[in-house]
């Protein structure tokens, strides 16, 4: 769970990117101390937080009796609501019996190195040496250049690996309020890969989307661009670096792992049994057969419900 001394410049921030209403509902931990859960109401259900890998909390309460409900944390650390309404919540612990535990997410601490190369075991090393050699070249930047660029490689990426995308609009909107920084690579003049770097004012630095052309990967950009990144958010004050969340032993998971980082399992606690769309075996068949002109349309309706 990420902890904020006071939420309201993040709520706006998180608005005004995702279009969501966010609500500060009352939480009493189970040692009796009070603190503020953000949740979103979405179809019906309440989570916290939708387009996160885990929950926001703000040290600060707020008045009960204004809160549309109220949670409760009991003596096993799980949770219970007012409410009789369903609900989700993401953090690195449980909080019911009801569980969604797939998915890794994987940190470095920057906090305390003076350069970030000394985090890197030989191989890493040799990539990014190797990608330099070829003569990759990473830039980055927040224009109208720099998104679409990044969004003519993730789209086509995504088409490759026969995935899901979200809209240009959802990256315009995360550059333009601040969160989101573009990161290209480039080689002979031609974008090979791209990734978005967000930037959270408690010095955490996380890689949201990532994506580099499958006839590139001889040139290792991927390593190149995770390290400009890293360079980055150290640059800029950080603390700690997320590549982002991966859904376990998968090929993205076994790649991260190679950077050493810290791995947290995910825990995606519920109210009730569910089943999730990302478990949905019927939804992955029936996608390998819908047309490509018809997957570029329900594409953004599919990476939004996939939340």
């Amino acid at each position: 769970m990420i902890v904020l001394q006071d939420a309201t410049d993040f709520i706006s921030q998180y608005e005004k990117i995702h279009r969501i209403k966010v609500y500060r509902i009352p939480f009493t931990a189970k040692t009796g101390e009070r603190k503020t859960l953000l949740m979103c109401k979405i179809r019906g259900k309440w989570v916290s937080l939708p387009y996160m890998s885990v929950g926001v909390m703000e040290e600060r309460t707020i008045d009960r009796h204004s809160a549309p409900f109220q949670i409760f944390e009991n003596e096993e650390s799980n949770y219970i609501s007012s409410s009789r309404d369903s609900w989700e919540i993401r953090d690195t612990f449980a909080h019911s019996q009801y569980l969604y535990t797939d998915k890794v997410l994987t940190t470095l601490n920057i906090e305390n190195v003076e350069n970030v190369w000394d985090l890197f075991s030989q191989h890493v090393i040799n990539k990014i040496n190797e990608s330099i050699n070829y003569k990759v070249e990473i830039t980055c930047g927040k224009s109208r250049k720099y998104i679409d660029k990044f969004y003519k490689v993730y789209k086509k990426r995504m088409l490759e690996i026969d995935s899901a995308f979200i809209t240009k609009q959802s990256v315009t909107r995360r550059v333009k309020n601040g969160l989101t920084t573009i990161f290209l690579a480039e080689r002979n003049g031609e974008v090979i890969g791209g990734a978005t770097l967000n930037t959270y004012e408690n010095g955490l630095f996380t890689n949201e989307w990532f994506s580099t052309l499958e006839d590139s990967n001889q040139y290792y950009p991927s390593y190149l661009l995770h390290y400009a990144m890293l360079r980055y958010a150290k640059e800029n004050g950080g603390k700690i670096y997320s590549l982002g969340r991966s859904t376990r032993d998968s090929g993205v998971h076994k790649y991260k792992k190679h950077w050493n980082g810290e791995e947290t399992t995910l825990f995606f606690s519920y109210s009730k049994k569910v089943k999730d769309i990302r478990q949905n075996q019927l939804y992955k068949k029936l996608w390998k057969h819908v047309p490509l002109f018809a997957k570029k349309i329900v594409s953004p309706l599919i990476a939004h419900i996939a939340y």
